[in-house]
């Protein structure tokens, strides 16, 4: 696929986000190419790779909502990766900062970093703030030892709940 030919190829900042296909490139009455005339790629998010998994619960409808807004995208699901669907280091910035504004706790950026999904993240929140998750959205998630999400800098595999670990199996997405 195109993406792991340009990861192959290009340093990691250099990989585009988003992959378009358009029938011809727009051509505007200079013989360049007319920017304004090719279609935002935001909007083409609907052929996704991995099937859309709708948010399950308040937790994840929340970080859902916040997610649209920094990154302007409406059509987020559950096991969409932040920085497929245009995220990056300022935009994990600007989250985790309304994420410590509506908490009033300290967030680490690391953590969008090791938890891009809103599955994972929503895990992570259950895991290192349990009360805040219960206080504001009447759930407990439930991550155990072996759900949690790491955030040393060790070599450690993301955990995840299991269930989120089936649903993402059957949805075709493969977690290494």
């Amino acid at each position: 696929d195109l993406k792991s030919y340009f990861i192959d190829k290009l340093p990691d900042y250099m990989v585009p986000t988003f992959f378009v296909n358009v029938d011809a490139i727009p051509i505007n009455a200079n013989g360049k190419i007319d920017k304004n005339a090719l279609p935002d790629p935001t909007k083409s998010l609907v052929s996704r790779e991995i099937e859309y998994v709708a948010p399950r619960n308040k937790l994840e409808k929340y970080l859902t909502r916040v997610w649209q807004e920094i990154l302007g995208v409406e059509h987020i699901g559950v096991y969409d990766n932040f920085f497929d669907i245009g995220g990056n280091s300022l935009k994990a910035a600007m989250f985790m900062n309304k994420m410590q504004k509506d908490f009033g706790e300290t967030m680490h950026v690391a953590a969008v970093f090791k938890a891009p999904r809103i599955a994972e993240m929503a895990v992570y929140m259950a895991e290192y703030y349990p009360d805040i998750v219960r206080k504001k959205f009447g759930q407990d998630i439930g991550a155990t030892t072996a759900d949690r999400i790491f955030l040393s800098d060790e070599d450690i595999k993301d955990k995840l709940n299991k269930n989120d670990i089936e649903i993402g199996r059957a949805s075709g997405r493969e977690r290494v």
